[in-house]
């Protein structure tokens, strides 16, 4: 047997005429996120019927992505990063993972990755909408409190704040609260300094698609710390239900129409 490695792809062994979605997610490795968002998106698909198959996939956590994706009997398959930006993770380690080249895997798939759920064109709309509802919550306007938004943010690669960044300009340029601000984990301008310099009445949104550490011990035990009540926490995301919903709609209008091949 020759041990030169064919350079053409094999046929896949699979239902060729179907299609799968997997959501594709860092993974709450800590804290009490326990990726709430993730399973129950996935849930959610499911009940829509818009695919055959609707897994979830883990670079950190179990199940890994790429051993979701191997098990997957169907001919194509629609990654959804659930990112906040089409940085290192959606550009580079997702692609490595499955390996795919030119959008077709090593088992001859069809791999499509859609664009994150940080760059939706509605998501600043629904976290707006949540933030000026905590804010009526407690009492007082939106136009009146301050927005803090929390993203992770990288050293290595700008699109985590540049992301944020168009976020934060979408929200302001409805002028629905005094001041729209960013602030990040890992750069500058840093969460913890933001935090306290920032004017009060304050809104803090995390951008944050897991409730891990992140949101939970950086961002909520931050605000709780504070013990400031001009200092409100808004839910993660804004609440997830709406983002669900705002998944759910991007990704079954591709499926409109067809009729699930189902095992």
């Amino acid at each position: 047997m020759s041990g030169t490695r064919s350079t053409s792809r094999p046929e896949p062994a699979t239902r060729t005429g179907s299609e799968a979605l997997v959501i594709a997610a860092h993974g709450d490795c800590g804290g009490n996120g326990e990726n709430v968002l993730v399973r129950e998106l996935a849930r959610r698909l499911r009940q829509t019927g818009c695919f055959a198959e609707v897994a979830a996939g883990y670079l950190r956590c179990e199940p890994l992505i790429e051993d979701v994706v191997a098990r997957s009997e169907c001919g194509r398959i629609r990654i959804y990063p659930l990112f906040l930006s089409d940085g290192y993770y959606v550009r580079e380690a997702i692609p490595k993972r499955l390996a795919i080249v030119e959008g077709v895997d090593a088992r001859g798939r069809k791999i499509t990755i859609e664009p994150p759920l940080g760059l939706h064109p509605e998501l600043p709309r629904v976290l707006a909408s949540a933030a000026a509802a905590a804010a009526e919550r407690r009492g007082f306007s939106s136009k009146s409190a301050n927005l803090l938004l929390v993203a992770h943010g990288s050293s290595k690669t700008p699109q985590s704040a540049e992301a944020a960044n168009l976020i934060k300009d979408r929200i302001a340029k409805d002028s629905v609260f005094a001041n729209v601000a960013v602030a990040f984990l890992e750069e500058a301008p840093l969460f913890s300094e933001a935090l306290g310099q920032s004017a009060r009445p304050l809104l803090v949104l995390g951008l944050l698609a897991g409730g891990g550490m992140h949101a939970t011990d950086d961002v909520q035990a931050a605000v709780n710390d504070l013990g400031d009540p001009q200092v409100i926490n808004v839910a993660q995301l804004g609440g997830y239900a709406s983002i669900i919903e705002l998944v759910v709609t991007v990704l079954c209008r591709f499926r409109q129409g067809a009729v699930p091949d189902r095992a």
